[in-house]
């Protein structure tokens, strides 16, 4: 399990497809594996902050894509009431 939020999706691409995304590229041994821990062990500011790219990700049912990792120098946090998650 990855604690994440999905921001932003696409045509084509629903929000719990994230889950996927995130296994393939955070998982241990995967391209963004380092940076995601950094940020989840709360490592500020976050290793190799910024964009991170990786081409040919494989993700279930939609096949070789681009992944594109943002992170954060800084927390975010959204005012509000969880209204739903997986």
């Amino acid at each position: 399990m990855f604690p994440h939020i999905t921001l932003m999706v696409s045509d084509g691409w629903a929000p719990v497809l994230s889950n996927s995304i995130i296994q393939a590229t955070c998982g241990e041994g995967m391209a963004f594996y380092d940076a995601y821990e950094a940020a989840r062990k709360g490592i500020l500011p976050a290793q190799n902050a910024g964009v991170l790219v990786e081409q040919n990700v494989k993700i279930d049912k939609k096949g070789p894509n681009e992944v594109v990792f943002v992170l954060l120098r800084e927390p975010v946090t959204f005012p509000g009431l969880t209204k739903l998650f997986y």
